[in-house]
C-alpha cells in the first residue's frame, strides 16, 4: 500500500513538473517532459493498457484542442504548431495527462460521473492559467470561454472513458 501510495505521489508530481516545463519552456523545454514520459513509460507495469490510456488521451486532446483552435478560441501566436492547429508541447502535455489517469488520478478516472464533473469544472482554469504564463492566447470573453471548454472536457472526458472500457486488455 505504501508503494502505491509513493507511486501516486510521484506520478502526481511528474505531471505537475511536465505541465510547468511545457507551459514554460513550450518547445524549447520539450526534453524534460519527453524524459518524465519516457521515465513513466519504463516505471509502469501494464505498458500495453498504459499506451492505450495515453494515446487515446492524445487523440482525444489533439482532435479538442485543434477544434478550439480552429474556432477561434485559442491563438498560439508565433509557435511551431504540428498537424497545423496545436503547437507539439501541447501533445505532449496532453501525453502527460494520459499518464497520469490509471494512477495518480485513478480514483477520479474510474468514477463515472465525478471524472467529467471534476475535469469539465478544473481543465479550463489550466488554460487560463496557461494563457497568463504566455502559453496561449484565450480569444474569446471569459464566460463562453470557460463554458465553451468546459464543455469541450465534459465530452473528452467521457468519450476517453468509454473507449478505454473498448479497448482496455
Amino acid at each position: 500500500m505504501q508503494k502505491l501510495v509513493k507511486w501516486r505521489i510521484a506520478n502526481a508530481l511528474g505531471f505537475q513538473a511536465i505541465w510547468f516545463a511545457c507551459i514554460f519552456g513550450q518547445t524549447q523545454w520539450l526534453v524534460i517532459p519527453l524524459l518524465l514520459l519516457a521515465v513513466h513509460f519504463v516505471c509502469v507495469p501494464d505498458k500495453r493498457n498504459e499506451i492505450k490510456i495515453v494515446g487515446l488521451t492524445v487523440f482525444l486532446g489533439v482532435i479538442s484542442d485543434s477544434l478550439l483552435t480552429y474556432v477561434g478560441l485559442f491563438e498560439f501566436n508565433g509557435q511551431q504548431i504540428l498537424a497545423g492547429f496545436i503547437p507539439v508541447w501541447l501533445i505532449v502535455l496532453w501525453a502527460g495527462l494520459g499518464a497520469t489517469l490509471l494512477h495518480s488520478f485513478s480514483a477520479v478516472f474510474h468514477r463515472p460521473v465525478l471524472m467529467p464533473l471534476i475535469f469539465s469544472t478544473l481543465a479550463p482554469v489550466s488554460y487560463f492559467a496557461g494563457e497568463r504564463l504566455g502559453a496561449v492566447s484565450i480569444e474569446w470573453p471569459l464566460i463562453p470561454s470557460y463554458l465553451t471548454m468546459a464543455g469541450v472536457w465534459l465530452v473528452v472526458s467521457l468519450s476517453l472513458r468509454i473507449l478505454y472500457q473498448k479497448v482496455r486488455h
